[in-house]
């Protein structure tokens, strides 16, 4: 009877520790699923930043061509201006 209860005890102990162990493989997956589940979030954050950095450089590009634009119409504007006064003094 002892013998007997010896070895089924042993069983349940045997039982109990490949259950513990499956357990922690359990909580490895799952810290492995939250590292995952972060990692996404920060591919996501870092995809929304570079999204919002090329459209204001885009922005800042837009700008700078136009103040271009708008310098080369005003250095025209004195081109003309100044040939007008060289016309005048010739005449």
């Amino acid at each position: 009877m002892v013998k007997k209860l010896k070895v089924e005890l042993s069983k349940a102990v045997e039982e109990i520790r490949a259950k513990d162990a499956l357990i922690n493989r359990f909580k490895e997956w799952q810290m492995a699923d939250r590292y995952l589940q972060d990692d996404e979030k920060i591919r996501e954050a870092i995809e929304g930043t570079r999204v919002k950095v090329d459209q204001v450089h885009e922005q800042e590009a837009k700008e700078m061509a136009e103040a271009a634009a708008q310098m080369v119409k005003t250095l025209q504007q004195m081109l003309e201006q100044k040939n007008d006064q060289l016309r005048s003094k010739e005449e």
